[in-house]
């Protein structure tokens, strides 16, 4: 199954949106793909779900973006009905609807949904200004 980039992007005033880019832009498409998007207040969010014809970085109120990794296209459906199930949970509650888009991007990677390749990460230092490896599980 084809592998699929995902972004967090940020929509000036609309929300913030995980997004899955279908197609490459440049490849004779648009750049396609499926998103999720975060919007309206902490206590209250609001979440929808649609395919979008063009990248989200084409869109006007385009404000940002960050690459968390990738995804098999045919795990999306999966990765979006487990971002609502994230929001409709009682249990988990944020101050902003950054936090609810940043928190969800983060239960992706950690059930393994999203996978960041290890060259897209950028390396972290010690405290002693030392480079750590990011496959080490060196507690600092």
């Amino acid at each position: 199954m084809a592998e699929c980039l995902v972004f967090q992007v940020i929509l000036l005033r609309e929300g913030l949106a995980i997004f899955t880019q279908y197609e490459p832009i440049g490849s004779g498409g648009g750049g396609g793909g499926s998103m999720f998007l975060f919007a309206g207040t902490g206590q209250e969010p609001r979440c929808a779900v649609g395919d979008v014809a063009t990248s989200l970085m084409r869109h006007p109120k385009y404000a940002g973006c960050k690459l968390l990794g990738s995804m098999r296209r045919d795990r999306v459906d999966e990765a979006w009905a487990l971002c609502r199930a994230y929001v409709e949970d009682e249990r988990h509650k944020h101050a902003c609807v950054t936090d609810w888009c940043v928190a969800a991007a983060a239960m992706l990677a950690e059930r393994r949904v999203v996978v960041a390749k290890k060259w897209w990460l950028l390396p972290q230092k010690t405290p002693r200004g030392k480079l750590l490896d990011r496959t080490s599980r060196d507690v600092l």
